[in-house]
Order: C-alpha cells, then structure tokens, then sequence
C-alpha cells in the first residue's frame, strides 16, 4: 500500500520521492560508470518523461484545463497520461539510437540505466511503504542483487545485455506476483515495455548488421 507525505499542507505520494530518489541515484551511477555524457543524456529523458507526464492532463482532461488552467501545476495525466509519457520518451530514445546507429555504448547504457532506475525504485518504495516483512525484504534483497549487477558488470557484449534485460524482467514479474499490487503494477509496466524496446532496438541492429555483411 503506498504511503502518503504531508509537508506544511502538501500532500504528496511515496512514489513521487521514490522516483526522484531512483533518477538521482541511477544518474549519479551513471556518471561514475560511463562519465558524464552519458548521465546528461540520461537526465535528458528523465526530465522529458516527468514532463510529458505532467502536461499529458492537457490532453486526458482537456476540458477541465480550460475551465481552470491552474490544475495544470497540480495534476498529471494519470494512467493514460503515464503510457503516453512512455511512448513519447521511448520515441525520443529510438530517434537518438538511430542518429547514432544504435551505438553499442548507447544500448549499454540504456540498458544499465533501466536497471538502474527500476531497481533505485523498487527498493525505495519497499522501505517507505507497510507491507509484510518478507514481502519487502524480498523485493530490497533481490533489486540489491540487480542493482550490484548492472554497476558491477559493463554490460559490454550484446548477447550478454540482451539475456539481462530478459532475466531482470521475469525476475520483476515475479516479485509483482508476490507484491499486493500484483502483474498491474505501473513499474513492471515500465520494465516490460522498456524491455520490448531494448530487445527491438537490438533487433534492427542485428537485422542492420546482417544486411551489411551480406552486401559486403
């Protein structure tokens, strides 16, 4: 069950720090790992996804925008909204995969960001919300795990990140599945439709690479 903060009459969810707790913490690693390029662009994303989110409300509830213009500082789009943030952000990062023809250090990074930020995320959230102690220890324990991986590990060869991403995703599926919020909840969402993108994006690659050689 998510918690609620209340600070001087805001009253705010756990997940919204849990979010800019896991954007700050996987863009800090990022920075050690990979050096700052690659965290800015991170940070690029992050904060074109949260804004997306936030004005998707002009486009969910219209209407009620132009009715009162101020709800805009203080709603998002919701659930429709944060699907479209999804698709716009997975959009702008396929558009600069692309630019760079899917850079094997971009899909690395990628990749590593992904685990980063959902890992960050999950044990957050299981640190500031009730639940049964086993439940949360075993969602800390096991996104700890995850987290050691992706900075431990370069996540330098192709096939390596693309049995990773596989793993993360089945190991987060059934975390959820032992969570109350069960298979629907929004940061598994992420992690599958983000997990499709990368493999995707690994595909065209691939598909990419053949053809070259084959002309070759």
């Amino acid at each position: 069950m998510t918690e609620w903060y209340t600070i001087r009459g805001v009253t705010f969810p756990t997940s919204w720090v849990s979010v800019l707790i896991a954007f700050t913490l996987a863009g800090i690693i990022l920075w050690w790992r990979y050096g700052k390029k690659d965290a800015s662009v991170y940070a690029d994303h992050a904060i074109f996804f949260i804004l997306v989110w936030k004005f998707s409300v002009i486009v969910t509830d219209l209407p009620l925008v132009i009715k009162q213009p101020l709800i805009i500082l203080f709603f998002n789009g919701g659930t429709v909204g944060f699907y479209i943030a999804i698709v716009a952000t997975c959009s702008s990062i396929f558009r600069q995969l692309k630019k760079n023809a899917f850079a094997a250090s971009q899909l690395r990074t990628l990749t590593m960001a992904i685990i980063l930020t959902q890992s960050v995320y999950q044990i957050a959230m299981a640190m500031q919300n009730d639940g049964l102690t086993w439940q949360r220890w075993l969602t800390v324990i096991a996104f700890i795990i995850w987290l050691l991986i992706a900075i431990l590990n370069g996540l330098n060869q192709d096939v390596w990140r693309k049995q990773l991403i596989i793993l993360f995703s089945l190991s987060h599926i059934i975390i959820a599945l032992l969570q109350p919020g069960g298979f629907w909840q929004k940061s598994l969402m992420i992690t599958f439709i983000f997990s499709l993108f990368v493999l995707f994006v690994h595909f065209l690659k691939d598909n990419s690479r053949k053809q070259m050689e084959a002309s070759s």
